[in-house]
């Protein structure tokens, strides 16, 4: 079930309300609370499985990309938000494609940070569709 706050959160942003995964601040870290079903497809494994561990636990981010990560995680847990304008990120079966993503701070009425939401586009279609769209218009105006 996804946090009320997330819900509430993705009205004001018009997104889609099924984050990719919520996690909340337990003892100065962060916990999976919930994951949605595209992110299962994409990352393998049951929601049993990802509850209760940090999100990076199950998806290890690349050695060199690592620090970008758990930073991006900070900047949210902070009360800040990260935007990954273009990332390739592993499937659970090695394919990689292409996303971007938004973390953002799950505040509580004080405006204290409490969790944090994340949101995941994938690229890959509207990649293949803009390729398409140059090709035509080079063969439209090149010949």
């Amino acid at each position: 079930m996804t946090h009320p706050a997330v819900i509430q959160m993705a009205r004001i942003l018009r997104i889609d309300p099924t984050p990719a995964y919520t996690a909340e601040i337990v003892d100065g870290d962060l916990v999976t609370f919930d994951v949605s079903d595209s992110w299962l497809d994409y990352y393998g494994g049951t929601r049993e499985q990802w509850t209760g561990i940090h999100p990076l636990t199950r998806f290890a981010p690349e050695p060199e990309q690592a620090p970008e990560w758990y930073g991006a995680l900070s900047t949210a847990m902070a009360g800040g938000s990260f935007v990954f304008p273009f990332v390739v990120v592993p499937r659970h079966d090695g394919v990689t494609h292409h996303m971007s993503g938004k973390l953002l701070p799950i505040l509580d009425d004080d405006g204290s940070p409490v969790g944090v939401f994340s949101q995941a586009t994938l690229l890959d279609e509207r990649l293949a569709a803009l390729e398409g769209e140059v090709a035509r218009l080079q063969e439209a105006h090149c010949g």
